[in-house]
C-alpha cells in the first residue's frame, strides 16, 4: 500500500476527511476490494494497539500499591511516566472517537438479469375520446337514408306541374312519363341528356327540374343538386315539395351542414304535404342527428 493510502486510511478513521473525500473513499472500499482488505486490516491493527493500551493502563493502576513511601523527588522519571500516561489517555480516546464513525457500507447487489429483448412490448393505452366531443357521422346517415326518388307507376301530378300549357300540354306531359319511365330504370345519365335537350321553358318547370336534380344526386353531383332541390322545396304548387325537402335536408347532410340538415327534416315532419311514412323518416333521423 502507498504511503498515500495509508495517509487517508488514518484520516478517514480519525474523522479528519471532509464529506466529499468520506464519500469517495467509501465508494473506493465499495469497488476495490483490495483497498478495503487493507483498511479493514488498519482498522484491526489501531483496534488492537488501543486494546493494548487500555489493558497497559489497567494493569499500572492495579499494580500500584495504595501507600508508597515517598520516593525522593526525581524529575526525570516522573515526567517520563506522565508523558507515557497521556500517550496512552489520548490512544484511548482517539480510538473511542474512531469507533463511532459509522459501519462500511455493503457492497452494492446487481439488479436481477432482465432479458428485455424476447419480452412483448406493453400494451399502447387504449385512447377515448370525450363523450362531449362525439357527433353524428353525417355521411354514415347520409348513406343509410339516400335512395334516389323512384316514382310510382300510377302517379299523378298537380295540375301546377302542368299549368301554362298552352297548347304544350301534352308535350310537358310526355316529357315527365319520359323522365319517370328514366328514375325507375336508374338511367340518370340518359335523365339529365334529355331534359337538356327540352326548350328552355320546359326546363324551369318544378317537375321537370326535381327531376334533374334527383338524377343530379344519384351521380353524386351534390352541389349541383342541392339548391335545385331547395328551390323546388319552397314551392308549394308542385307535388314534389316535400320530396324536395328531404332531399335538400340529404344534400345538407352529406356536405356536412347539420345545422340547414335538420332545418329542412323538420320542415318535412311537420308538413301537411308529406306522407305519413315521410314525416316518420325525417322524424327518426332528426333524433339521430341531436
Amino acid at each position: 500500500m502507498s504511503e498515500q493510502d495509508l495517509l487517508l486510511i488514518e484520516q478517514y478513521y480519525r474523522n479528519e476527511l471532509g464529506e466529499a473525500e468520506r464519500l469517495a473513499f467509501e465508494q473506493r472500499m465499495a469497488e476495490d476490494s483490495n483497498f478495503r482488505e487493507e483498511a479493514l486490516l488498519h482498522q484491526r491493527a489501531m483496534t488492537a494497539i488501543r486494546l493494548y493500551g487500555k489493558e497497559l493502563m489497567k494493569k499500572k493502576l492495579q499494580d500500584r500499591p495504595l501507600v508508597t513511601p515517598k520516593p525522593k523527588p526525581r524529575i526525570w522519571p516522573w515526567m517520563v511516566t506522565t508523558g507515557a500516561v497521556l500517550a496512552v489517555v489520548f490512544g484511548i480516546f482517539w480510538w473511542s472517537e474512531a469507533d463511532e464513525k459509522p459501519p462500511l457500507p455493503p457492497q452494492p447487489v446487481p439488479p436481477p438479469f432482465v432479458d428485455t429483448l424476447h419480452q412483448p412490448p406493453p400494451p399502447l393505452p387504449t385512447v377515448h375520446p370525450p363523450v362531449a366531443e362525439l357527433k353524428p357521422d353525417a355521411k354514415k346517415l347520409f348513406a343509410d337514408a339516400f335512395k334516389p326518388f323512384k316514382p310510382s307507376q300510377d302517379e299523378t301530378v298537380k295540375s301546377a306541374d302542368t299549368s301554362k300549357a298552352q297548347g304544350s300540354g301534352m308535350s310537358r306531359l310526355a316529357s315527365l312519363n319520359k323522365l319517370k319511365q328514366l328514375a325507375q330504370e336508374e338511367k340518370y345519365s340518359e335523365s339529365l341528356a334529355t331534359i337538356e335537350q327540352l326548350p328552355k321553358e320546359l326546363q324551369s318547370n318544378a317537375a321537370i327540374m326535381f327531376f334533374k336534380a334527383n338524377s343530379l344526386l344519384a351521380l353524386g353531383r351534390t352541389d349541383e343538386a342541392a339548391p335545385l332541390f331547395e328551390g323546388i322545396a319552397s314551392n308549394q304548387q308542385t307535388a314534389y315539395a316535400s320530396y324536395a325537402q328531404w332531399y335538400a335536408a340529404l344534400c345538407a347532410l352529406k356536405k356536412g351542414d347539420l345545422p340547414r340538415a335538420k332545418k329542412w327534416l323538420r320542415a318535412v315532419a311537420s308538413g301537411s304535404d308529406a306522407s305519413e311514412t315521410q314525416r316518420m323518416e325525417a322524424k327518426s333521423l332528426l333524433e339521430k342527428l341531436n
